[in-house]
């Protein structure tokens, strides 16, 4: 919300003063020395008054990590919010533009078109076409009272515009409504009139009618305060016009002829499979961005029809081009740039500078270097003057490469009532020349598009790309990343921050924890079932425990064998029971497991593990972890994201597999694998479900002959819970993979194979994205933070199941951890030797050597699974069905010792066909899980 109106004088003014005669500031572009410089150069009085009086980030707070991350200002009650709007100059008065009315569409753009952002020297001026506004301003759900005109009562002429659109922003974690502020403009002459800050004021007050209490923008000048800072580069594509008209000039010791020579582009675009983008590919185009962007802290938050309005080619408005296989037809690329004219003043032979600038840009098979090549191709191709890009997301590894210079124009970005924690100036690596160039660690979020910003004759620097930048998410490594979602990190959040309101939240049952009240005996971090059975049966034996985690609920279905959940007393939690189990495999010939299977009632056992914690005596506090240290004393420091620190004796970890940043693990362990599913519980017309019995495993293949190449690669089975014969939950899986499944397409599989079997849905209840993370390494025992649960790697590798073991395991580990530090009570002193020896034996609890014998057994069954296509996998299942039942049942069952599964791996072996047996002997040699499993097996 940048005011480029501003009469002489202005911070503003002075700002781009500061910058031109700075020559540092324009060539360091880290955020940090930009507001450091900034900062000096603003003494006493020279401070921005409008905006200290908004909920920003000020510069005085700049290193204050005491300030807490999310919005400065809670949201008003909708009754409070001023509804009626801000008093105008007296001459002037609100109009609401109706931009689905030419005549109003006209009057917008032409009050743009003259008085909108020029350069410094008036040679170019922003000429947004009447198209390209409707687009920019239409987005799905706008808000037409966002629109806002300024009128002066007498004339009726339009004077001032500003607008606003809504937006979903993904804030690290969480998916944020924002307004995204953007064609601030106010006539030439009235620009003293101060009309801006009003503007922004109403068009903050039409956003909050919403609800919606942030917003997002960006700026040519630097405001309070800046969350990361960018730079324009331009690639000429017409050398000639753009020297003639004074946009570049000749450089030294070069000739036009050189000039042009050295621009010059092949005639078409060299990628095979590269097109045009079609209304069918949004899809596959939503899913390439969704991924791609789930690497950034903050980023748009896409569906499909944001892409079809945003990113489906319109003409002389956005252009979208893909990369299609030509082997198996997937959508493996994608490149897009939008249309920005420029008209130029006072030249007597051209009067409009073509303009493309960089939009969105995913590559994953194509380099970016070659991809973006073929984008300037095509433009150029379009008649296009110059391709405009800032470097942002991965366009480092392209710019200089393929003849980018950089401008001096630069785009600040700006949160709006929401507070970002400082981020440290990273390295971002190039992929083509291999160098490493420093930039501010940047997020990734829709800009205010399209202007705000002020340009210079020798850059051109406009606002006009979407931005998308960053770095990875704060996890300790590419596991660790993998473990909490990787590339469907997006789908992982949605089902982690489900609504349950049946479920109570935490803070209201348990006591908070006292702080400064001396060390608790056990802090348990995480508060899954694990966490909160491990917090319950660790009180119950009088240790003084206390539970950290976010206060979510649990979102997940379980499925369990009932007599499990019944042996753990846990009975009254089964909502619903099927007396058999079913495996279909290639025929409709099913395989019953003879065992009866339960469905979990995430209301009944949430309640039930904090029914148990609130009779134990647990206290609780809602806050992530940062780090847990350790004090001189050998006490564990547990420092929490509100500056909180909870001193304790022990900390065991308990919230989830990607906790990489509080545990340690093995070294040069297996690579993590995962499982994913994407389910829905529906109501259905008809279904060929007996409701008498579970489906666990349906393999057969109805989708082969529409997705046969995803199908041969992926193999997944179908889940089915049938409540009612027209009440049903199905879940497509894949059990386990190295590369992960994708939940669009598993979600495409699923209705494919529904329609294939005639079940219609009629109304859905709920959807579920499932991500479990199978393998990978133990945690490394030596070290002193304990761990439970899917964070100690008891996931079970094989089917990824790990409820039942954490809930079972709970009190054994809890009276494991009682004993130690009652002995270690009666000890002069907590001495850290004795800290490590305690943690040693907790760990041996955990994983004593025949838990790891079969583990091992389990990785070398998991490394297999996840080599077979379709077809093997049913061929190593008809034979596991073969075995004894004992045998089958036992293994999945977990009940097997690590003696039954030799006699289970001996006997799989006799009995398998010639091409299975032939792989399992190559398995067994090549892969290193093999060579694992027989020294596990071999250590007494």
């Amino acid at each position: 919300m940048a005011d480029n109106n501003s009469p002489p004088g202005s911070v503003e003014e002075k700002v781009d003063q500061i910058v031109e005669a700075n020559p540092l500031v324009k060539d360091d572009t880290s955020l940090e020395t930009i507001v450091r410089r900034f900062q000096d150069s603003m003494s006493e009085a020279k401070t921005h008054k409008f905006w200290e009086t908004q909920p920003v980030g000020q510069f005085k707070d700049i290193g204050d990590t005491s300030l807490p991350e999310g919005p400065i200002e809670p949201a008003t009650p909708l009754s409070e919010v001023k509804q009626e709007p801000y008093n105008l100059p007296s001459v002037y008065e609100w109009t609401t533009c109706d931009m689905n009315s030419d005549d109003m569409c006209s009057e917008v753009y032409n009050l743009l078109k003259n008085n909108y952002v020029e350069d410094d020297e008036n040679m170019f001026r922003f000429n947004y076409s009447k198209e390209f506004l409707r687009w920019a301003l239409r987005p799905p759900g706008y808000y037409q009272s966002w629109h806002i005109g300024v009128r002066a009562k007498t004339s009726k002429k339009l004077v001032a515009f500003i607008s606003g659109v809504p937006a979903r922003i993904r804030v690290r974690d969480e998916v944020v409504k924002m307004a995204e502020i953007n064609f601030l403009c106010v006539h030439k002459k009235l620009r003293s009139k101060r009309l801006a800050p009003v503007m922004i004021k109403e068009v903050t007050r039409r956003v909050h009618l919403e609800n919606i209490w942030q917003a997002a923008y960006t700026a040519g000048v630097i405001l309070p305060t800046p969350i990361t800072t960018c730079q324009y580069w331009h690639r000429s594509l017409n050398p000639k016009k753009l020297i003639d008209v004074g946009f570049s000039r000749l450089g030294a010791r070069m000739t036009m002829s050189r000039t042009i020579k050295l621009y010059k582009l092949p005639d078409a675009p060299i990628t095979p499979g590269f097109r045009k983008m079609e209304p069918r590919d949004v899809p596959a185009v939503t899913r390439l961005l969704r991924n791609y962007l789930s690497q950034f802290g903050v980023a748009t938050d896409f569906d499909e029809n944001d892409v079809e309005h945003w990113l489906l080619p319109r003409e002389d408005v956005v252009d979208s081009y893909l990369v299609e296989s030509p082997e198996t037809h997937d959508v493996t690329d994608f490149c897009s740039f939008y249309t920005l004219p420029s008209t130029i003043l006072g030249n007597p032979n051209y009067t409009t500078l073509k303009a493309a600038y960089s939009y969105y840009n995913v590559a994953t098979q194509t380099s970016f270097l070659q991809l973006m090549n073929d984008a300037l191709i095509v433009s150029k191709q379009k008649g296009f003057d110059v391709f405009n890009a800032l470097d942002v997301m991965h366009n480092e590894s392209f710019l200089k490469e393929l003849k980018f210079g950089p401008g001096d124009g630069q785009l600040h970005y700006y949160l709006y009532n929401y507070r970002l924690k400082t981020m440290a100036v990273s390295t971002f690596p190039s992929w083509s020349s291999r160098k490493k160039f420093p930039v501010v660690k940047r997020y990734s979020f829709r800009n205010i598009r399209f202007g705000l910003c002020s340009v210079r004759a020798s850059g051109g620097g406009s606002s006009g790309s979407e931005s998308c930048v960053a770095v990875r998410e704060d996890f300790a490594d590419e596991e660790d990343f993998v473990k909490a979602g990787g590339s469907e990190i997006l789908f992982v959040q949605m089902q982690q921050n489900k609504d349950m309101d049946e479920q109570s939240k935490l803070v209201d049952k348990l006591p908070p924890i006292s702080i400064g009240d001396g060390a608790l005996d056990l802090v348990v971090i995480g508060c899954g079932p694990a966490g909160l059975a491990l917090a319950a049966e660790s009180a119950k034996l009088g240790l003084k425990v206390g539970l950290i985690g976010p206060d979510l609920p649990f979102t997940n279905n379980y499925g369990v064998w009932e007599d499990e959940f019944n042996d753990l007393g846990l009975q009254k939690c089964i909502e619903h029971v099927w007396r058999d189990t079913l495996v279909y495999l290639d025929d409709d010939n099913p395989i019953t497991i003879g065992r009866a299977y339960g469905r979990v009632s995430r209301r009944l056992l949430h309640e039930e593990l904090l029914r148990r914690c609130v009779e134990s005596g647990v206290s609780y506090l809602s806050s992530k972890v940062d780090s847990i240290t350790e004090a001189s004393d050998g006490l564990r420091l547990v420092a929490c994201d509100d500056n909180n620190v909870i001193p304790c004796r022990l900390a065991t970890v308990a919230s989830g597999a990607a906790s990489g940043k509080l545990l340690q693990y093995e070294v040069g362990g297996p690579r993590v694998c995962v499982q994913t599913a994407y389910g829905v519980e529906v109501e259905v017309e008809n279904s060929p479900y007996d409701p008498e019995q579970m489906v666990f495993m349906d393999y057969r293949d109805y989708t082969n002959e529409k997705v046969r190449s995803l199908e041969a690669e992926y193999p997944t089975f179908l889940y089915a819970m049938p409540m009612t014969k027209t009440r049903l939950f199905f879940e497509e899986t894949c059990l386990a993979s190295k590369d992960v499944m994708p939940f669009d397409l598993l979600k495409k599989k699923l209705m494919l194979r529904l329609d294939t079997l005639g079940i219609r849905i009629l109304k859905t209840y709920e959807e579920e994205w499932s991500y479990i993370p199978v393998g990978g390494s133990l945690p490394n025992t030596e070290q002193k933070n304990l761990a439970f649960g899917a964070a100690a790697s008891m996931v079970h590798p094989a089917t990824g199941y790990s409820v039942v073991r954490s809930l079972s395991e709970a009190p054994k580990y809890a009276s494991v951890i009682a004993e130690i530090l009652e002995q270690e009570t009666q000890t002069t002193s907590f001495t850290k030797q004795i800290n490590s020896n305690i943690s040693r034996q907790a760990w041996d609890t955990l994983w004593p050597p025949e838990r790891k014998r079969q583990r091992a057994f389990f990785l070398f069954g998991l490394a297999l699974i996840v080599q077979f296509d379709t077809e093997g996998i049913r061929s190593f299942f008809r034979t596991f069905f073969r075995l004894p039942k004992w045998m089958w049942q036992g293994f999945l069952g977990s009940t097997l010792t690590s003696g039954d599964l030799v006699l289970f791996a001996l006997y799989m072996f006799v009995i398998s066909p010639n091409n299975l047996r032939k792989g399992l002997i190559n398995h067994l040699i090549s892969d290193p899980t093999g060579a694992t499993m027989i020294k596990t097996y071999l250590k007494v």
